[in-house]
């Protein structure tokens, strides 16, 4: 890849080794079904936990004529996030409760902290006194 004799970029090469090894070289699938996928989405359909089934939809929206970009893959495939997000969602009044808390267990560090420094300043305290004695 670094010297030049292939003429793609590093990334290229190994979303397409990885796509290749993951789960292509075992798979039928028509190329020009995967001549609309980017190098970077093959590789994301053969990542971890992905499905044939989960490729199937892929393909489907492909057949479609269905744009397919690395997002639209990936959503495809592992869910969207942001509906994730938006069903766990907290009401205003549990946000407001939830700060509440951290605010009283922020003070009630903040009060140790306080007592540690001033024994630590005791001991200090102490120790200086002890060796102007000495």
């Amino acid at each position: 890849m670094k010297s030049g004799a292939i003429n793609c970029s590093e990334r290229f090469a190994i979303d397409l080794v990885s796509a290749y090894t993951n789960w292509l070289g075992g798979s039928d699938i028509d190329d020009n079904m995967l001549a609309s996928l980017t190098p970077r989405s093959l590789a994301l359909m053969g990542s971890k936990g992905v499905t044939d089934k989960e490729r199937q939809k892929v393909f489907e929206a492909v057949g479609n004529g269905e744009r397919m970009t690395e997002a639209a893959v990936r959503s495809l495939v592992k869910g969207s996030k942001k509906k994730a997000s938006k069903s766990s969602q907290k009401s205003e009044s549990e946000k407001i409760k939830s700060l509440k808390e951290k605010i009283e267990t922020y003070k009630k560090v903040i009060n140790n902290l306080q007592d540690e420094n001033k024994k630590l300043s005791k001991l200090l305290s102490n120790r200086e006194k002890i060796e102007s004695l000495v």
